[in-house]
């Protein structure tokens, strides 16, 4: 039986996928198809929130680049947030950084839509 628990709520104009729990290889699994199936190219981006994930292995992480594969077909980018430092260093230690966006929290990720919305409101005034 599976202790992994993922939601999906939409936030700041992306879908967000809330995962908790140790990632398997068998979770890794689910949460494909699960994103896949949640994600409605409504928003072009998509961002799994890893807050609540104290680690994945190897195996979850290959899965993790698949998944971002199928969903950059459907014109969908994938981001990874809160990753901790063990996260972090397997994607460092696998050279998988580089195909990645990684948001370091979802504070970031407002001050990001809050600039982008000051830069459009600014171009508007010229």
């Amino acid at each position: 039986m599976s202790s992994i628990h993922i939601s999906k709520r939409t936030k700041y104009g992306y879908d967000i996928f809330d995962i908790e729990g140790e990632i398997s290889f068998d979770d890794s699994r689910m949460i494909e198809d699960y994103v896949k199936e949640n994600a409605t190219g409504e928003y072009p981006s998509v961002i799994l929130n890893l807050a609540r994930v104290p680690f994945i292995n190897s195996s979850a992480l290959a899965f993790f680049v698949k998944l971002m594969q199928a969903l950059s077909e459907r014109k969908i980018s994938m981001y990874l947030m809160n990753a901790n430092e063990t996260i972090q260093g397997l994607l460092d230690i696998t050279g998988t950084t580089r195909h990645f966006r990684i948001i370091k929290n979802e504070d970031s990720l407002t001050d990001n839509v809050k600039m982008k919305e000051l830069d459009r409101a600014l171009d508007l005034d010229e």
